[in-house]
């Protein structure tokens, strides 16, 4: 992919699913039990939106009740119908990303 990295090294990497929302929007917010916070589906723009995400959350966290996230990611996590299919519709996503990404 970046052929002038090919003779770079690492030690540690990272590699495995990642998370797709339904509406592939992110998400976070709070579930129905108030102790549960969650920040998921960052779609690519993980480093900046999780920074974001987490400050939000800590302020939550400590009682801070107008840290809100807004309404894109403040709305509801739709839920994938057939859950048991998640894996099935994780590599058709995957599939069609890749296909985009080789059209362009």
């Amino acid at each position: 992919m970046f052929p002038p990295l090919q003779a770079v090294t690492t030690e540690y990497f990272w590699h495995g699913w990642v998370c797709v929302s339904f509406d592939k929007n992110p998400h976070a917010g709070t579930t129905d039990d108030p102790t549960v916070h969650y920040a998921l589906a960052y779609m690519g723009t993980g480093v900046a939106l999780a920074t974001q995400c987490g400050k939000i959350l800590a302020q939550r966290l400590a009682g801070d009740a107008k840290a809100t996230f807004g309404p894109l990611l403040g709305a509801p996590l739709p839920r994938f119908p057939f859950p048991a299919l998640r894996r099935v519709y994780q590599r058709l996503a995957y599939a069609g990303f890749a296909l985009q990404d080789n059209l362009r």
